[in-house]
């Protein structure tokens, strides 16, 4: 296996940190992962290594302000400048930088969490030629809570407008630690691990708080993703929905069921994966190897279907 990372210029200028496993034998296909809230892609180079040993060339970058694309600033600072629209159009750069070298290869693209609301955004309004994509922990946020959120955050913008925001961060995702029995950290949530549990609250990159403005572009991202005319946009590909059965987030597996049928009426046809016993991280989880499986499998189904397709055409 070959691993490389690379900074390329994102959207405005922004630095973009990349990451990319590259398998030593032939080639498969090729995923991009876009990486969650307060946290970094680096958190996902085993299931990339996994994803090599299948074959797949996998790369990822750390969103603008998160991880090694902070830049100048610390950990969860964001201002108006890092709005969800310039999120949306690095992930187009770093996509179409390696559309270049791969084009003859099948394409997929899996977003976790804050990912998946990214990916959806950017599907629904970008051509593309994806082979599928995976909608993984996406979280579940009505109307009237999204735009309460644009009210709340643009209120703590306007009397501390730079200072990290722990109750805006409660109200986002320090809520959920509400459905774990006897909690020992204020991550237990994410998922049943204690290693990966510990690791996250010990890494500097991983659950802080942010400023307030960045509370205001997920709310607005949350909203976008999930408007329903929006949503049209989707492009006819192959889709896995995937999720824990204990995600809090994803409101223990109903919330992705209604998504997924939101998905069912608008003609995106796609399969409904709800991992048994798992929370929001199920690529953490203690046993996380059956989701590795579940994915690469559906993958492969997914390949080979194209494949016959392509066989019939002829």
């Amino acid at each position: 296996m070959d691993y490389e990372t690379v900074i390329i210029e994102g959207y405005k200028k922004s630095p973009i940190l990349v990451r990319k496993w590259t398998p030593e034998g032939k080639v498969k296909g090729c995923l991009h992962i876009l990486h969650g809230m307060a946290e970094h892609c680096l958190r996902y180079d085993a299931f990339a290594k996994y994803l090599c040993e299948q074959g797949f060339v996998v790369w990822a970058h750390d969103h603008r302000q998160h991880g090694y694309s902070i830049g100048h600033h610390e950990a969860g600072f964001f201002d108006r400048t890092d709005s969800w629209d310039a999120i949306i159009e690095d992930v187009g750069i770093v996509q179409r930088a390696y559309n270049k070298t791969y084009s003859d290869q099948p394409m997929f693209m899996l977003g976790h969490s804050m990912g998946s609301l990214i990916l959806r955004s950017y599907l629904q309004s970008h051509q593309t030629k994806l082979m599928g994509a995976i909608i993984m922990g996406s979280p579940i946020t009505s109307k009237i809570l999204g735009k309460l959120g644009i009210v709340l955050s643009r209120f703590f913008e306007y009397i501390k407008p730079n200072q990290p925001n722990h109750w805006l961060n409660y109200l986002s995702v320090g809520i959920h630690n509400k459905t774990v029995d006897h909690p020992k950290t204020p991550f237990d949530w994410i998922c049943s691990d204690p290693d990966t549990v510990k690791a996250y609250s010990e890494d500097p990159l991983c659950g802080y708080n942010y400023t307030p403005s960045f509370y205001e572009t997920l709310s607005r991202g949350s909203l976008e993703a999930n408007n329903s005319m929006l949503m049209r946009g989707f492009p006819k590909i192959k889709a896995l929905f995937i999720s824990g059965e204990e995600d809090s987030a994803g409101n223990m597996g109903e919330g992705v069921k209604k998504l997924s049928a939101t998905y069912r009426n608008l003609g995106i046809n796609h399969e409904l994966i709800l991992m048994p016993g798992m929370r929001h991280e199920i690529l953490n989880e203690i046993n996380r190897e059956k989701t590795y499986e579940k994915i690469v499998n559906w993958m492969n189904r997914a390949l080979v279907t194209d494949k016959e397709k392509n066989n019939e055409e002829e």
